[in-house]
C-alpha cells in the first residue's frame, strides 16, 4: 500500500510540474492525501486547485470534507455552501453540509439539506438516518423513529440506523425492542461502540448485570478512550462486588479524561 501511495503521489506531482495550470492533478493529489489522513496537505492541494479553477464545485466539496474531518465545521460549511451554489444537484455535498450543520446545532438547516439530498437521491438511506438523528437531538422521538425506519427500509444493513432506532425505542420505554435494535447494530458492526455502550446501559437499568458487563467490556475493547464506557463498566463491576476491577476501570476513566484535558490546554 505504501508503495502504491508513493507511486500515485509521484505521478500527480510530475503532472503538476509538467503543467502547473492544470487543476485536476492538485485535486487528485488532495484526495490522495485525504485518504492517508494528511488533511492539512489535502487542504493545501484543494486550495491550489481552486486558485486555478474556482468554479469546480466538486473541489469545494472536497475542501469542505477535509475541514470537517478536522472538526473545523466553521470552515467546512462555507466550502460546502459554495459547492452547492455552483452545482445545486450535488446530493453528497448537501448531505455533508447537513452533517456540518448538525454538529453546529443548526438543526433546521440540517434537516433542509438532508431533505434536499433525498429529493435528489430518493434511495439515500444515510440521509434519512441523519434526519432521524437530528430529530433525536431535538427529543422528537416519534419523528426520529419514522426516519430511522425509512432508512432501514432502504438499507436493512445500516447499523447506525438500528442504533438510532434502539435509542428512541429505549427513550419511549420499549426496552425489549431497544435491546433487539442495539443487538442488530452490533451484529452488523461488532465494533459499534455506541450501540455496545447503550446496550450495556439498558442491561444495567433492567438488572441484567452480567450482560451489562459483557456489553461494556466489548465497548471499551472497541474504543479504549471511551470515558463513559470505562466509568459505566466500573459501576457495573461494583454492583457485582468485583471491587478490584471496578477501581481499575474507574481509574482508567479518570486517566483518559485527564489526558484529554491536557490535549485541550
Amino acid at each position: 500500500m505504501r508503495g502504491e501511495f508513493l507511486l500515485a503521489e509521484k505521478t500527480y506531482l510530475r503532472a503538476i510540474a509538467l503543467d502547473p495550470d492544470l487543476a485536476a492533478p492538485h485535486d487528485d493529489l488532495g484526495l490522495l492525501y485525504a485518504s492517508q489522513g494528511r488533511l492539512g496537505a489535502a487542504v493545501e492541494q484543494f486550495r491550489k486547485a481552486l486558485a486555478i479553477r474556482p468554479d469546480a464545485a466538486s473541489t469545494h466539496s472536497n475542501l469542505g470534507l477535509a475541514f470537517a474531518r478536522q472538526d473545523s465545521y466553521a470552515l467546512a460549511i462555507p466550502a460546502y455552501e459554495h459547492a452547492i451554489r455552483l452545482d445545486p444537484g450535488l446530493a453528497d455535498a448537501r448531505y455533508n453540509l447537513g452533517l456540518a450543520y448538525t454538529e453546529e446545532r443548526r438543526f433546521e438547516e440540517a434537516l433542509a439539506q438532508h431533505a434536499e439530498a433525498v429529493r435528489l437521491n430518493p434511495s439515500f438511506a444515510r440521509a434519512y438516518y441523519q434526519m432521524g438523528r437530528v430529530h433525536t437531538h431535538r427529543l422528537e422521538y416519534g419523528k426520529a423513529r419514522g426516519f430511522y425506519q425509512k432508512a432501514l427500509s432502504l438499507d436493512p444493513r445500516l447499523a447506525d440506523a438500528h442504533y438510532g432506532l434502539g435509542w428512541v425505542e429505549g427513550e419511549q420505554g420499549d426496552v425489549e425492542r431497544a435491546i433487539a435494535s442495539y443487538r442488530e447494530a452490533i451484529r452488523l458492526n461488532p465494533r459499534h461502540v455506541h450501540a455496545l455502550y447503550r446496550l450495556g446501559l439498558v442491561y444495567t437499568a433492567t438488572g441484567r448485570r452480567e450482560e451489562a458487563v459483557a456489553a461494556l467490556e466489548s465497548a471499551v475493547r472497541a474504543d479504549s478512550a471511551y470515558v463513559k464506557a470505562h466509568y459505566s463498566l466500573g459501576q457495573a463491576y461494583l454492583k457485582l462486588g468485583r471491587r478490584a476491577e471496578a477501581l481499575r476501570e474507574l481509574g482508567r476513566a479518570g486517566k483518559v479524561r485527564e489526558a484529554r484535558g491536557k490535549l485541550d490546554e
